[in-house]
């Protein structure tokens, strides 16, 4: 009769040890992103702190140089691919910029804050003349970062990022470039700037994402 007893007890233990609380993945060992890049922790994300150039095909980092301009939607989608990354979603450069995810209250009209704040980034105060004005090296504005160090979100190039309008056809840039004033060069512009991803206009340009690991 013991052993008839014993039975069902072993069973309960069995399914209280093999029937644990489900444990999120493991993280591959080492940092989330790689040096160059910044870690957006909330939305588990990697974004280039510079602005790319291009170098035999590849997006580089363009700190202390000039990014490249006059660039693509497919050209910059092909170097971000051979450097190993991605173009950024919209959603990873909103939140880069602002600090909040798209639709959400509170976050930064301007990289450093809500305020324009004349000569922080590469961009043009209202009412003053653009012309003379021309494309800077990365990270030559000091001031025109975020808290996570990510610079020249505003001004200097208009970003294109993995967003396209209604219709599929045309693709977004984000930030506006050396040439814009306040209002284009905010985190978030109404309406959007749109172009067809064939063309490569000066202004034009792009930083890498990724996911973190």
């Amino acid at each position: 009769m013991g052993l008839l007893r014993a039975t069902p007890i072993l069973a309960v233990v069995f399914l209280l040890v093999g029937c644990g609380e489900e444990r999120p993945a493991a993280r591959m060992p080492g940092p989330p992103c790689p040096e160059r890049m910044a870690h957006l922790e909330a939305i588990d994300a990697c974004i280039d702190r510079h602005e790319a150039a291009v170098e035999r095909r590849e997006a580089v980092p363009a700190e202390g140089r000039l990014p490249t301009t006059e660039i693509s939607f497919h050209t910059a989608a092909a170097a971000c691919r051979e450097a190993g990354f991605r173009l950024c979603t919209r959603e990873e450069w909103h939140f880069a910029c602002t600090g909040v995810r798209p639709g959400e209250d509170g976050g930064r009209l301007y990289p450093y804050g809500a305020e324009y704040e004349d000569g922080r980034c590469n961009s043009a105060r209202d009412g003053t003349s653009v012309v003379g004005r021309s494309l800077a090296p990365g990270g030559s504005h000091q001031g025109c970062v975020t808290p996570e160090g990510v610079v020249d979100l505003s001004g200097n190039l208009g970003e294109w990022v993995d967003g396209a309008d209604l219709t599929g056809t045309l693709r977004e840039l984000r930030g506006g470039s050396f040439a814009n004033y306040e209002k284009a060069a905010q985190c978030v512009t109404e309406p959007l700037a749109f172009q067809p991803p064939e063309v490569a206009f000066e202004g034009q340009g792009f930083r890498c994402c990724r996911d973190a690991r």
